[in-house]
């Protein structure tokens, strides 16, 4: 899985950055039919820009906007507070074709955009598999979605990703468990590796 490395250099999330202890990891989508994340990234490439995330997820890519320890403004405030403070917020790009009211898709062709969705949620389950292996995490309590958090009292009121995963019969549950099994078929060299196990995982790669 590659990353493309394209940073928000003017947002002020990265000109005057907070660093953060990644504890959690948030799944949104954007709330507007637009696969090429380049459109939203230039509108939050500002030094006026009120929000950030920290990347964003394509059919055909993926695109890291913040480092991943820069605090972004991804999720807002709830009443106990913000998941911005510890957590990376990643961005699904939904296909054209739809609109909203209030927080529901409006006119969404399940059949047409099977194809799409299917890339674009296999391309998170990559990344935020990555993303609990780098921060040692476990995906089975430390992923959650923006109307989670705001459930949870930690974010504004937004529906996603709810909005969208179950019109193609997924969940934050079927996405948390699909994460760890990916997890469980990935042999990584963490820091607490010992010496014999990063000598096994380099004979495994010859």
């Amino acid at each position: 899985m590659d990353i493309i490395q394209k940073y928000m250099t003017k947002n002020r999330c990265y000109t005057s950055p907070v660093t953060i202890t990644v504890k959690k990891l948030v799944l949104h989508s954007l709330g507007v039919a637009q696969p090429n994340s380049d459109i939203i990234f230039n509108k939050m490439n500002t030094n006026n820009a009120t929000v950030s995330v920290h990347g964003f997820i394509e059919a055909d890519r993926i695109i890291q906007v913040l480092p991943w320890n820069y605090k972004g403004w991804h999720v807002g405030t709830g009443k106990k507070g913000s998941y911005n403070n510890f957590a990376i917020g990643i961005e699904l790009c939904e296909p054209k074709g739809h609109t909203y009211n209030g927080g529901t898709m409006v006119n969404y062709d399940v059949s047409a955009n099977k194809a799409y969705f299917t890339k674009v949620y296999n391309n998170a389950i990559q990344l935020f598999a990555m993303l609990c292996m780098e921060w040692e995490l476990n995906p089975l309590k430390d992923i959650v979605c923006h109307c989670e958090v705001y459930t949870l009292g930690y974010g504004s009121n937004h529906a996603d990703v709810m909005q969208w995963l179950p019109k193609h019969k997924k969940s934050m549950d079927t996405f948390r468990t699909d994460v760890r099994n990916k997890m469980n078929n990935i042999t990584v060299i963490k820091k607490s590796s010992s010496a014999k196990e990063t000598e096994l995982i380099q004979k495994q790669l010859i």
